[in-house]
């Protein structure tokens, strides 16, 4: 059993306008000041590393969909019976 009481995860986004805020009140030149910009940095540097996978979906179905059209046509034509101007069917980008 975990004895640590639960805590509401807090997402990056409110973490980032939480010290936005706190910077307001706070003098530019004491050192707390300075402790938060350094966790603001590392708070956006989480941010975009989130946002930004390798694994884009926004390509990925266009470009899968296009393969399976390509695999349809070759396979239609290795019937044989449509012989050119198959490719033409299959989008391009």
């Amino acid at each position: 059993m975990n004895t640590q009481p639960e805590e509401p995860k807090k997402d990056i986004e409110s973490e980032i306008e939480h010290i936005l805020t706190k910077l307001e009140s706070l003098k530019p030149e004491s050192e707390e000041y300075t402790t938060a910009v350094k966790n603001l940095d590392t708070l956006y540097a989480c941010r975009s590393y989130k946002t930004n996978t390798w694994l884009n979906y926004e390509v990925l179905i266009p470009a899968a969909v296009n393969i399976l059209g390509i695999l349809l046509v070759i396979n239609y034509e290795k019937v044989g019976i449509v012989t050119s101007k198959a490719m033409s069917l299959v989008g391009r980008k």
